[in-house]
């Protein structure tokens, strides 16, 4: 098993649902989870040929590829989080 699958994993089992259908996790354990991700699609944009473009120190990384860039928020607070990291996961899926 990679890191990141054990990590979703004890995401999962530390996940509290209530009644009610909202869901409790650990914080520390969804930061250290989006952490890990955010290096996992590192290696695999450089592996398919993206290049690093700009790079603010502990807030974001942005590759670039052709006329295609994608932003990869390394600070596990960014607002967009979820919706940058989704672009950047559906450009390895398809592109």
């Amino acid at each position: 098993m990679t890191e990141l699958e054990i990590l979703a994993m004890r995401l999962a089992c530390k996940a509290r649902i209530e009644r009610d259908g909202t869901v409790t996790v650990p914080l520390d354990d969804v930061f250290t989870l989006r952490r890990v991700l955010v290096d996992e699609m590192t290696s695999k944009l450089t592996a398919l040929g993206w290049t690093e473009s700009t790079r603010e120190e502990g807030r974001l990384v942005i590759y670039s590829k052709e006329q295609r860039t994608v932003w990869l928020p390394l600070d596990p607070t960014f607002a967009d989080w979820g919706i940058r990291v989704w672009e950047a996961i559906r450009e390895l899926m398809w592109g």
